[in-house]
């Protein structure tokens, strides 16, 4: 028997979903996951952990679908409702889907793909009322779910759980942040992600608690729902809280008032998913009166790492291990760090996934020989608490010998009063191994370069201080907010590297052949990696830097607003003329990107799916040496 399952049993009166301002009990949950799973099964026995896929909206038809895969034994695989068509066809390619429920929303959306891929669909409102019949004994030891990695480092891998994991990740939770039956959470997180599918909604089932979806987040709906006091749980990403500080304040004096008695008397508010700026901890705090409680965890892990729920929450810590998770630093020869030193973390225990789907080497190299999870995180232990450092790969910047974080650097920054948010990266550099880049968001006007250098000095040793900074409108981020810092050096590289070849072009009588020729050498490298197509790239053309330009990664083309022209960087020497239109209808549906410098360069813009608002805006490249920055 699925233990989560069993345990609703006890509680079947109880109300378990509140969803699109109806109410479900237990029993409800119980009786149509069933029919789900009577549904699933057809006129087999056990799916014997066929893989089904669903994109159905947070609620409880989501939940009740999730179960009747458990129950029939299958293994569940949720889709993201904000990923592009793309993204979720590698999802159903990679996993092997045999069947695809669906939502009435997504029908349309995608039923071709799944008659070309030969993929079962299936309705979800039809399924859900299927007549019920036996059910198999799933073990625990079975396979139950594949959840997708964030793909913030590389490409995404199909993680896969067994109940036994599950029930671990959740056993931990309930226990260390003492859930109970008289909980009302609200789940505003998406449901392909192990935050929301285990941190708010099992956690709340398994105990007992009710659960209350917002399948779209609303900072105005989040705050109604908050004052109506049945909520007393909350969990959300930074972002999110981010989002709600900035709409409490624009309400006026009296409905700010009327926040801080109804949060305060919250049980527990929780960040994750991504590192919590401490400027924003300390202003939810000051509006709520509630410390969030930093946690730390991972898609293959579960959690691992919490603040105490009782104690000390330490601003930039996360605290200790989690009840039956083992957690050691080691460093790069496998050995464990002394106290005070950084170190990768590494993790063991029951709540420690299976293994990669269908990656076997890739499982294998992400665990050491004596059964420890190598997460690839740096962190450090003192005063009783570990603090997260970054990924070996993108939050570990190595600059002239040094190791740095760019988590403690964005943490610094946040506290410059003219910066609203920041993310920082190394780019490669052949002097220094990597630089330190910087991509801001002001709060108004941007800080000059040389007078935040300055500042930085006070708190900062100069090897950590930026060489690169570029202002933007938003950072990059993945659809839980967390900042996808590949997409950011993608936009260091495309930028920094045009403006490099364009000095050297205009001082090309001062420069020797080899600099120019490495410059080139560079951007014709660069473009391979941002473009999207197969083709071979050329280097940007040099007279692309003297207009406004709009960069469409898919299309792998420059358009200049100017002259109507276009610049292929797939196929050199295209310059075809475009339709008058083309631009605008291009710009509803495409990010668009900005750089100013002596014009206005937009290197860049990525299609997201068919529908989406320009997000991501860069105004201009700051920390170009002016030493060498020639005069036309």
């Amino acid at each position: 028997m699925i233990h989560i399952v069993q345990q609703s049993e006890i509680h079947q009166k109880r109300l378990a979903i509140i969803a699109n301002g109806k109410e479900y009990t237990y029993s409800d949950l119980l009786e149509v996951s069933k029919s789900a799973g009577s549904s699933l099964l057809e006129n087999k026995d056990d799916l014997q952990e066929a893989r089904v896929a669903f994109l159905v909206d947070p609620g409880f038809s989501y939940t009740a679908i999730q179960w009747g895969i458990w129950q029939a034994g299958g293994i569940a695989v949720p889709l993201c409702n904000m990923h592009p068509l793309p993204s979720i066809q590698y999802v159903l390619e990679d996993s092997q889907v045999s069947t695809l429920i669906v939502g009435p929303a997504y029908e349309e959306f995608l039923q071709p793909l799944a008659k070309e891929k030969g993929i079962r669909l299936l309705k979800s409102e039809q399924i859900l009322e299927a007549p019920k019949r036996s059910l198999p004994d799933v073990a625990p030891e079975r396979r139950a779910m594949i959840l997708y990695t964030s793909g913030t480092t590389s490409q995404p891998k199909g993680v896969v759980t067994t109940h036994l994991n599950i029930e671990a990740q959740i056993k931990t939770l309930v226990k260390a942040w003492s859930w109970r039956k008289s909980d009302h959470i609200l789940c505003v997180l998406p449901l392909h992600h192990v935050h929301g599918i285990i941190n708010v909604m099992s956690c709340a089932l398994w105990s007992g608690a009710c659960c209350e979806f917002l399948p779209k987040f609303d900072a105005k709906k989040v705050f109604n729902i908050f004052l109506k006091g049945r909520v007393n749980l909350f969990m959300a990403v930074p972002t999110i809280y981010f989002k709600l500080i900035q709409y409490w304040e624009t309400l006026p004096s009296v409905d700010k008032s009327a926040v801080y008695p109804a949060l305060s008397k919250f049980r527990l508010m929780v960040s994750g998913s991504a590192a919590l700026p401490v400027s924003v901890m300390k202003k939810w705090q000051q509006l709520s009166g509630q410390v969030l409680l930093e946690r730390y965890g991972m898609t293959e892990i579960g959690m691992a790492l919490s603040n105490s729920y009782k104690g000390e929450r330490r601003p930039g810590h996360v605290g200790k291990a989690l009840p039956g998770v083992k957690v050691r630093l080691v460093d790069e020869r496998g050995k464990k760090v002394v106290r005070g030193e950084q170190g990768e973390i590494q993790v063991k225990g029951d709540s420690v996934f299976l293994e990669y789907w269908q990656k076997p080497e890739a499982t294998q190299e992400a665990f050491t020989e004596d059964g420890w999870f190598q997460t690839g995180d740096m962190a450090v232990f003192n005063e009783g608490s570990y603090k997260i450092l970054g990924r070996t790969s993108v939050d570990i910047i190595k600059s002239g010998g040094y190791k740095i974080s760019a988590l403690e650097i964005e943490e610094v920054l946040r506290t410059h009063p003219q910066i609203k948010d920041c993310g920082v990266v190394g780019i490669s550099n052949n002097e220094w191994g990597e630089l330190v880049a910087c991509g801001l968001v002001p709060e108004e006007e941007a800080p000059d370069e040389y007078d935040l250098n300055f500042w930085l000095r006070d708190f900062l040793p100069t090897y950590k201080i930026p060489r690169r900074y570029i202002i933007l409108k938003e950072l990059p981020r993945n659809t839980l907010g967390k900042v996808t810092k590949n997409e950011l050096k993608k936009l260091f590289c495309i930028l920094w590297l045009c403006l490099v070849s364009l000095a050297c072009q205009n001082s090309a009588s001062t420069k020797s052949t080899e600099e120019v020729s490495e410059a080139k050498e560079q951007i014709t490298n660069t473009t391979k990696v941002v473009e999207t197509t197969d083709q071979n790239s050329t280097p940007v053309p040099s007279n692309l830097l003297q207009g406004e330009y709009v960069y469409y990664a898919d299309a792998g083309i420059f358009f200049n607003c100017q002259d109507g022209q276009k610049y292929d960087v797939a196929a050199e020497g295209d310059n075809t003329q475009l339709e008058k239109g083309y631009l605008a209808k291009k710009q509803q549906d495409m990010e668009r990107i900005y750089v100013e410098l002596q014009g206005t360069l937009s290197p860049r813009s990525k299609m997201e799916g068919k529908g989406k608002k320009p997000s991501i805006i860069v105004e201009k490249v700051l920390g170009f040496d002016r030493s060498k920055k020639c005069q036309k």
